[in-house]
């Protein structure tokens, strides 16, 4: 099941990082963090780097290197985590208000909620998509500097380079626009 792979954030870690409200179900953001992930993160680290680290993640044996890529450090960049936490947060806008139920998609909104205009919704889905790229530009820099290195840390980021696997993700066609 697609809900069972191993995430390289907590549902809880991605409520932390950006500016998700701690209210938000899980079950509203659990495909927004997979798909983020899949979409961004593993194309930006190439496959062996990003197997690597999924694997280090869900056996808890994260070796130090790959927990300064996971967390970042505090003049480089932000890391994975945050990365993909401004990802999955900005996808997520579409999808947290909407339900789809037998009888449609449907919005539910709180008695106590007003309905913000399109102009602002597009506003705040495109700075949280300038955040999230500007994380992921940082985090590949810092990949880029270390292959360049004569002893990277990062040796499956840099043959990954070299066999043409990374690309830079592209967010274009970020989707749909109210």
């Amino acid at each position: 099941m697609y809900n069972d792979k191993t995430t390289l954030i907590t549902l809880t870690e991605l409520k932390e990082l950006s500016p998700m409200s701690v209210n938000v179900d899980d079950d509203k953001l659990i495909n927004s963090l997979l798909l983020t992930q899949d979409q961004y993160i593993q194309p930006a680290l190439g496959v062996e780097l990003y197997n690597e680290l999924v694997d280090q993640v869900a056996n808890s044996t994260e070796t130090a290197a790959n927990l300064i890529l996971l967390n970042g450090n505090s003049y480089a960049f932000g890391g994975v985590r945050v990365t993909l936490a401004w990802f999955a947060y900005w996808k997520s806008l579409m999808y947290v208000n909407y339900s789809v139920t037998r009888k449609g998609l449907v919005k539910k909104a709180d008695a106590n909620s007003e309905t913000i205009t399109t102009d602002d919704f597009n506003i705040i889905r495109s700075d949280a998509l300038n955040c999230a790229e500007g994380y992921l530009r940082n985090l590949i820099d810092y990949l880029q500097l270390d292959a360049e290195s004569n002893t990277p840390v990062y040796p499956l980021y840099k043959a990954s380079m070299l066999d043409g696997e990374v690309t830079e993700p592209t967010t274009s066609s970020s989707g749909f626009v109210l």
